[in-house]
């Protein structure tokens, strides 16, 4: 039996049965990209996971609390950052959601398996995850304010593609991914700022 096509996206790639554990796995891996930031990056006892801007205090995994979570900390401690540094306590819970929305909106975009753009969209939602992930080791485990401010505005403009690219497979998708655009539109203008007080 044929099934024509209804537009960019085919009738089986809207009807099919949702993947619950492709759902689940999008989701994990969008969390491991934060729990990587978490090793670096400095904080204390709850898990959570991390991802650009988590300040010295965020709340990090207790296997994080070692002597590289500990240097980084007295390190970040010790910067200039501007008055308006949102408080410690935001961080952990806030990324914890937008991963959770970040891997929402990469299954929606698997999901249009016979969509012309999905190849794009998810080779653009795979890059701003690497830059996502990195992020953390350059800032916190090399103690590079440049150097994470080069990366974050990198990640700034892949979430720009990852939003043009979402939008044309599924629109809904790309606004999954709005708050994480605007979380880290603040978290460059941080470490912007830090990069500044600290020359």
């Amino acid at each position: 039996m044929r099934i024509e096509i209804q537009g960019p996206t085919s009738y089986r790639g809207r009807h099919a049965r949702p993947n619950w554990l492709a759902l689940l796995a999008s989701i994990v891996i969008a969390l491991a990209a934060g729990a990587l930031g978490a090793v670096f990056s400095p904080g204390v006892a709850t898990p959570a996971v991390h991802g650009p801007g988590a300040p010295t205090h965020s709340i990090a995994p207790r296997a994080a609390t070692s002597t590289l979570s500990t240097s980084s900390g007295a390190w970040y401690a010790s910067l200039t950052k501007p008055r308006w540094t949102p408080p410690a306590a935001w961080f952990g819970p806030i990324w914890t959601v937008l991963y959770v929305l970040m891997g929402t909106a990469v299954w929606l975009i698997w999901s249009e398996r016979y969509h012309p753009g999905r190849n794009a969209a998810l080779i653009a939602y795979a890059f701003q995850l690497v830059l996502n992930a990195l992020w953390a080791p350059v800032f916190f485990g090399m103690k590079n304010i440049g150097g994470g401010l080069f990366l974050i505005v990198a990640l700034w403009w892949s979430l720009v593609w990852t939003l043009r690219e979402f939008s044309v497979v599924r629109p809904s998708a790309a606004w999954l991914m709005l708050p994480n655009l605007a979380w880290v539109s603040l978290g460059m203008a941080l470490n912007l700022s830090i990069w500044r007080h600290n020359l």
